[in-house]
């Protein structure tokens, strides 16, 4: 786990002399593992002998093993030789060019035995580490061919997973074989990084097929006879700092002489792959609803959206309506229309079993087709604030309001965006205009209440609480937070969050 750099001297040699051995190690904050150390001798900056960092060759290769993360926030681990006075200022600098070209880290946070700081992008890195005590610094600032005293690889990019074709074998009727084919895009893969899933209607779940396969190649699979109708398949790689990335092919069908293209033939330009069907079966399966049967059966589940850090806003926003029907513009192709909301349910199939990253990516097909399918636009912007995206979800909810300026999920999903990048004013405007159009909502009277309280309007603040508390058609839970609100803010000289 720990990469070894050579050192000039040792640690006794560098006592002997006057000098401190400075022991770097490179962690990750969010694995809180040590994955690189090195032993680099650095004089003590109280010492009269402290030697300045002699330059070598203008280029530095790293060590075969550096270590590789996936987290730009860094900590180097530091000690003194016992000698020593404690450092009172640090200063790190780094280098993305082997050496040739040197830049000072600008917050570096000196802790009493690390040193704390963030690196601005990903890429390989070499460090210098320079201390400093009341006798001075240990080191002067590398210049151009320094070598670093330590490295470490930041990479916090998902590799790229493509699926280049599905092929089902001519006999496939008889032999049920199937090959699959992808490619891998990462600057840090490991030699087998790739795993193959899949998921039928017998299956339910996603379930492992071959795992350790290389990033570019093919795998030949038979498929069980006991499966048929819907077939996923997930490709996944993950690489050597632990980025994982994935891609799903979600539009195969197991029919009776062969695997068929499911997605509606505009769509298929628009998702990476192919499929080449076996003689005899047929070129495009219609279906005019890809739609499972229980989103049939069953209202589309609320939407919970959480407020988490953000207090003392509620902690969910329950409504989640997605009932506005598009206005298609009367020249608009129909079958545009229907691949559209094809690409639309199939994104809700994959929401409602969280695979957001999936439905997302269908939203944003589905909208390609349609920009004026409101369901999938709305549904759209509520899963990129679930995902941290919040000025994107915030673009996409004001796009629905240009449409309709009645949506009320939309107006109440822009209030929890406003709410979260802390613009209270644009919030309480947007929970404002639902009380013009719903003036029952009682959710939207304690939301309102909040957001007044941190625009410092406590009287208002009281007004619209009392309002949640007084309506009928607030539920209790409403009724009960309202009332923990009043009782704590009733007193003018009380400032405390209130209680949930």
């Amino acid at each position: 786990m720990f990469a070894h750099c050579n050192s000039r001297c040792s640690a006794d040699t560098a006592r002997s002399r006057g000098c401190a051995a400075l022991i770097v190690a490179v962690l990750c904050l969010a694995a809180g593992v040590a994955i690189a150390q090195t032993t680099q001798p650095i004089a003590d900056p109280a010492s009269a002998d402290a030697q300045p960092a002699q330059p070598v060759r203008p280029l530095h290769l790293p060590p075969p093993d550096v270590a590789c993360v996936n987290r730009g926030n860094v900590r180097i681990s530091y000690a003194v030789a016992d000698n020593s006075a404690p450092p009172t200022r640090a200063e790190v600098w780094y280098t993305l060019d082997h050496g040739r070209t040197w830049h000072k880290v600008p917050h570096a946070v000196l802790r009493k035995n690390d040193i704390n700081f963030e690196v601005p992008k990903d890429g390989l890195y070499g460090f210098f580490v320079i201390l400093e005590n009341e006798g001075g610094a240990s080191s002067p600032p590398p210049q151009p061919g320094t070598g670093p005293q330590q490295w470490l690889n930041v990479d916090q990019t998902a590799p790229l997973v493509q699926i280049l074709q599905v092929r089902p074998d001519p006999q496939f009727a008889l032999n049920r074989e199937l090959t699959i084919r992808w490619n891998i895009n990462d600057a840090n893969l490991g030699d087998r990084p790739v795993t193959i899933h899949y998921r039928t209607q017998q299956t339910k779940a996603y379930r492992r097929l071959v795992e350790n396969l290389p990033p570019t190649g093919s795998h030949s699979w038979t498929v069980p006879d006991h499966l048929s109708g819907r077939l996923d398949l997930r490709i996944s790689a993950i690489d050597e700092a632990g980025n994982t990335g994935t891609t799903d092919c979600d539009w195969l069908r197991l029919v009776a002489n062969g695997v068929v293209d499911a997605r509606p033939r505009h769509a298929r330009s628009m998702t990476a792959g192919r499929i080449d069907n076996v003689p005899g079966a047929p070129t495009h399966q219609t279906e005019t609803r890809i739609r499972p049967a229980e989103l049939r059966k069953r209202p589309r589940p609320q939407e919970n959206i959480t407020w988490d850090d953000f207090e003392p806003l509620p902690a969910e926003l329950r409504k989640h309506h997605s009932d506005t029907k598009s206005n298609a513009d009367t020249n608009k192709s129909q079958g545009a229309a229907d691949d559209a909301r094809n690409r639309y349910d199939l994104g809700t199939w994959h929401r409602l079993r969280g695979e957001h990253a999936v439905a997302v990516a269908r939203f944003r097909e589905a909208l390609e087709l349609d920009p004026d399918l409101i369901p999938a636009r709305n549904d759209l912007a509520a899963l990129l604030y679930l995902r941290g995206d919040y000025e994107t979800a915030k673009r996409e909810y004001q796009r629905i309001l240009e449409q309709d300026p009645r949506h009320l999920s939309a107006l109440k999903g822009l209030a929890v965006v406003e709410a979260k990048l802390r613009n209270f004013h644009s919030a309480s405007e947007s929970l404002e205009k639902i009380l013009m159009f719903a003036p029952d909502d009682a959710e939207a009277w304690l939301h309102l209440g909040d957001t007044r309280l941190f625009m410092g309007d406590r009287a208002g603040a009281r007004e619209a609480w009392t309002q949640a508390e007084a309506l009928e058609t607030a539920s209790e839970e409403i009724k009960e937070r309202a009332r923990r609100r009043l009782t704590i803010y009733r007193a003018d000289g009380l400032d405390l969050a209130p209680a949930r």
